[in-house]
């Protein structure tokens, strides 16, 4: 299992009153992981960096999750994970 050595964060409140966040994240294996999740007005900061790290624990980035479902799914995604380089 991948170990999180850095997590920044930046926080963005949008017209809908729920607040996109932004994040860059250093692996153990020294890759670099960057995304979006979308924070309701009331989530706490604490709330917001364990749906960060669940995301990044399960190791998948959009591209991998949304490459052959396109039309599939009818909800709004919330997270997006990408990689830096190769």
């Amino acid at each position: 299992m991948e170990q999180i050595r850095k997590l920044k964060i930046n926080s963005k409140k949008l017209q809908s009153g729920k607040c996109q966040v932004r994040f860059c994240a250093s692996l153990s294996d020294n890759r670099e992981r960057y995304g979006y999740v979308l924070a309701e007005p009331g989530s706490t900061l604490r709330e917001v960096v364990i749906r960060i790290v669940t995301l990044l624990m399960r190791g998948k980035n959009a591209m991998e999750n949304h490459l052959y479902s396109v039309g599939a799914r009818k909800q709004v995604l919330t997270e997006w994970v990408f990689s830096r380089g190769m």
